[in-house]
């Protein structure tokens, strides 16, 4: 991360570059519900 930062900059450095591979198969519905969930307290569940 170090080495990627000197190269393009701090900002650059914590953006995603795009990967090879296969593209993301969620939908962003089911982004949402995730990221919903993740920002939930732990006694919200009980």
């Amino acid at each position: 991360m170090i080495d990627k930062a000197l190269e393009l900059g701090l900002q650059m450095a914590l953006v995603d570059l795009p990967r090879s591979g296969r593209p993301p198969q969620i939908s962003s519905e089911a982004k949402a519900w995730v990221t919903e969930l993740a920002c939930r307290k732990p006694l919200d569940f009980g």
